[in-house]
């Protein structure tokens, strides 16, 4: 057989690709995870959950920051899930609202005498806070390894990192309803480090599960 016939026949019936599946795979998968995690969260409220909150704006506060982890963490997660991707350079846009909270939090204990700073950090509830944005991100997680498994990462403990931050992220926002420590200092403390132990361990866990 020639080399031109050769060709003439691997070329025949060849499917096309659709380079905009693994997206929409992945932001479905992740509207997925946001969805049952908040029902969920909703699930379990008490009657009478709003009488708890000091202030809404706290409340706005927890879900905007745990909602923009959710989306910039997303962005960057496509990129990764692109072998090559120039947007792998950006990997630091992750830290912005990190930085935004942790910002605003020292300025909330500069303006705040020395002896609040223990109640500020501490809150009352820190250990229901991680415990609930980490399992929550766990459950989250299962989703997002199933759509990240459908293309092809290259940087393996990058993607798994990113996976865990946006489950992290989806926690956060799920326990926030539930949250009655209103202050800057206790979400940059205690919603910042649940989503950085998620992020740690998915670069833990996705450089062996994202193998291919």
């Amino acid at each position: 057989m020639k080399t031109d016939d050769l060709i003439d026949v691997l070329s025949t019936e060849v499917d096309l690709v659709d380079p905009q599946r693994v997206k929409r795979v992945v932001l479905a998968f992740v509207s997925a995870a946001l969805v049952l995690a908040l029902a969920g969260s909703v699930a379990t409220l008490d009657a009478g959950w709003l009488d708890k909150f000091n202030s809404l704006g706290y409340l706005t506060l927890k879900i905007s920051f745990g909602l923009s982890v959710v989306v910039l963490g997303t962005i960057l997660l496509l990129s990764h899930l692109r072998p090559g991707s120039k947007l792998q350079t950006f990997k630091w846009l992750a830290i912005l609202p990190f930085g935004a909270v942790i910002g605003v939090a020292i300025l909330e204990l500069a303006l705040s005498p020395a002896s609040h700073w223990n109640s500020l950090m501490l809150g009352t509830h820190w250990l229901e806070c991680t415990g609930f944005i980490v399992a929550t991100a766990f459950g989250s997680s299962i989703l997002l390894l199933l759509a990240a498994r459908q293309a092809a990462p290259t940087d393996l403990a990058g993607t798994g990192a990113l996976l865990g931050l946006v489950s992290g992220g989806i926690g956060a926002v799920a326990y926030a309803l539930h949250c009655a420590d209103d202050s800057v200092s206790f979400i940059a403390v205690w919603y910042g480090g649940a989503i950085l132990f998620c992020s740690i361990a998915g670069a833990l866990v996705g450089s062996r599960l994202l193998r291919w």
